[in-house]
């Protein structure tokens, strides 16, 4: 499997959402592909843009952006990486308790976790429950890393006591509020007051450790000379919102390939999107447990008057899909808008529930 890691400051910050109000901590397929065909715009023209979103949809899927955690020795350097995806939206149910009070205590843990190493839902998907739609794993064999992470003993086995023991104190991303007010674009008037999140993003240090978070996507498919220069452009342009602040910005961008699961397979019952998905019509029967997400906002371009984008609802990453699905990627231009075609990326990368990506 083959990805883009984006190397993270510590204190650096992001805002990342919809509509300037509400902040999300991951960035998604979906506003991923369109940061990279923005910048594509500026080294290509309409014509060369066009065949590379027609070769996008045929040849390449993008997951959206997730965390990962670097693990460093103060004196010796980097120790490890461990690579996290969103939760699937279904449970991850205690099985085998004889305590009720601990049994309590981790399910209370578990539905605040939004984060799986992608060796913990190796392990769960083999505990899939059809009838009760629910993972029927022991909960009890994870390391909770603060109260957004999870990994497995797997995952941290060359990893020293001294870390492993304040992993549940370890907090890597952190929320501040400001008060805005909200501009009428159309009369240049103020509207509703409201409050604005930022998301910060911290080092865990110990002794002798330091433990550095970064964003990651994986990707299926071969990327052109052009993709591959309009994804290092992300370094430099960043992504989400307040960039003229300082926001959104990364230290490096780095191309890895890393044994993951290495094809779809094809013998899976069940799978888990790790991007955000528009469906075909003829796909909707295939949709078993999911979550939507709206997107809407305005489109910039070439410092013009802005517009309004069409209102589409899609479907978010952890979605539950009971076969192969495809998606597509949506036209979205509003009426009246002749600059560009602007589209909606729903092509989904999906996980085998039961093994394979």
């Amino acid at each position: 499997m083959k990805g883009v890691r984006f190397g993270l400051e510590d204190k650096g910050k992001f805002h990342i959402g919809v509509n300037g109000k509400n902040i999300k901590e991951d960035f998604s397929s979906d506003q991923l592909f369109s940061a990279i065909i923005n910048n594509l715009s500026t080294i290509a023209d309409k014509e060369d843009i066009k065949k590379t979103i027609d070769y996008i949809d045929e040849n390449i899927r993008f997951s959206s952006i997730f965390y990962g955690l670097e693990i460093h020795s103060k004196t010796k350097g980097k120790i490890k990486d461990i690579l996290f995806i969103k939760k699937p939206i279904v449970d991850i149910r205690l099985i085998d308790s004889s305590d009720m009070e601990k049994e309590l205590i981790l399910r209370k843990k578990i539905k605040k976790i939004k984060y799986i190493s992608i060796d913990v839902f190796n392990k769960i998907s083999d505990y899939w429950d059809e009838g009760k739609n629910v993972f029927d794993f022991n909960i009890t064999d994870l390391i909770f890393i603060g109260n957004k992470f999870v990994c497995t003993q797997d995952d941290i086995k060359d990893i020293d006591n001294e870390i492993i023991d304040n992993m549940d104190n370890m907090k890597f991303i952190s929320k501040g509020v400001k008060p805005n007010i909200e501009v009428d674009r159309i009369f240049d008037k103020s509207n509703d007051f409201f409050f604005s999140e930022d998301l910060m993003i911290n080092y865990q240090e110990t002794k002798n450790y330091i433990v550095k978070p970064f964003m990651y996507f994986l990707y299926l498919g071969n990327l052109t000379d052009e993709l591959k220069l309009a994804i290092s452009l992300i370094e430099d342009t960043g992504i989400g919102g307040k960039r003229s602040k300082g926001y959104g910005f990364f230290s490096h961008i780095e191309f890895f390939e890393k044994e993951i699961l290495t094809e779809a397979n094809k013998n899976s019952k069940y799978y888990m999107n790790l991007s955000t998905y528009y469906p075909l019509k003829e796909e909707a029967n295939k949709i078993y447990l999911y979550e939507l997400e709206r997107r809407d906002g305005y489109i910039y371009s070439m410092g013009g008057q802005p517009y309004k984008k069409r209102k589409v609802n899609i479907i978010n990453e952890g979605s539950i899909f009971s076969g192969l699905v495809d998606g597509e990627i949506l036209d979205v231009t509003p009426k009246g808008f002749d600059n560009h075609q602007v589209y909606l990326y729903g092509k989904p990368l999906l996980m085998g529930i039961g093994g394979g990506i």
